[in-house]
């Protein structure tokens, strides 16, 4: 498993953590599985979750980083999820086979969050 990488301030993209949700609803549309990486002993471990699960990991982000670093096989996107000291605490990439590319809708929803700039809500809570 590829080390998860720290965000650098001059690099990388910082994302409104109020973007997540809305992140997270477009890529279950898109069909896309995120991949939670989090700390533990023995290093970084991923896990594909989905749903209430990672949504409330995903709530406990202060700030939140689109960090973007060459591999093998070209670019692997993540976001970094960091606590309110800015240690990262979690990160989400898309699950792809070994020695495949990540998904285009991955980028695409990440671009999109990016460039709108808007704090978005789902549509269910927006609809409330």
């Amino acid at each position: 498993m590829e080390p998860t990488p720290a965000a650098v301030p001059d690099l990388d993209l910082q994302l409104a953590p109020a973007s997540l949700a809305w992140v997270l609803e477009q890529l279950d549309r898109e069909g896309v599985v995120p991949v939670l990486e989090q700390p533990s002993p023995d290093g970084w471990t991923s896990q594909r979750t989905t749903g209430a699960a990672l949504q409330q990991i995903v709530a406990r982000a202060a700030d939140a980083w689109i960090v973007q670093r060459p591999r093998c096989v070209g670019l692997v996107t993540r976001v970094l999820l960091c606590d309110g000291d800015g240690a990262p605490f979690a990160s989400l990439a898309a699950a792809r086979g070994p020695s495949q590319p990540e998904p285009t809708a991955w980028r695409v929803v990440l671009l999109v969050a990016l460039l709108d700039g808007r704090d978005r809500q789902p549509q269910a809570q927006a609809a409330k």
